[in-house]
């Protein structure tokens, strides 16, 4: 299932994480927010699921009313767990690189890189002018 948190980022989506646990944490829900800010109720879902971003105003509002943490310490929290995913992603990446180095050579050498690689397992793979990218 897509993720339809389009109109945010990932730190608003950690921020949103990290806030959700934090008002859990002292017993507290979104109505109680909603009252303690002036947040209207529709608008304090969505950044609660990540859904929107948010503005410091609301960040100053919503942190105030949970109390025991500055706005900052929220926000930290939440880079924190965005750059941890990030360095976990780029551990994942396999770097590829060309028989003389890191130089891109080229879209023939690419494909003529393809198809030798093809011919030695007997495999064919087929790629398209649509399927190139830049």
């Amino acid at each position: 299932m897509p993720d339809d948190r389009t109109t945010s980022t990932p730190i608003d989506r950690a921020l949103a994480d990290v806030l959700v646990a934090a008002y859990k944490g002292k017993r507290m829900n979104q109505a109680t927010l909603v009252e303690a800010t002036g947040i209207k109720s529709a608008t304090m879902q969505r950044l609660m699921a990540g859904k929107t971003r948010f503005d410091v105003d609301q960040l100053f509002a919503i942190a105030e009313a949970i109390g025991g943490r500055s706005a900052a310490d929220y926000m930290r929290e939440a880079e924190a767990t965005v750059a941890r995913h990030v360095s976990a992603d780029a551990a994942n990446v396999t770097h590829i690189n060309t028989k003389k180095g890191d130089e891109w050579q080229g879209e023939d050498h690419a494909l003529n890189e393809w198809d030798a690689a093809a011919k030695k397992s007997d495999t064919v793979i087929e790629i398209s002018p649509d399927d190139v990218t830049p």
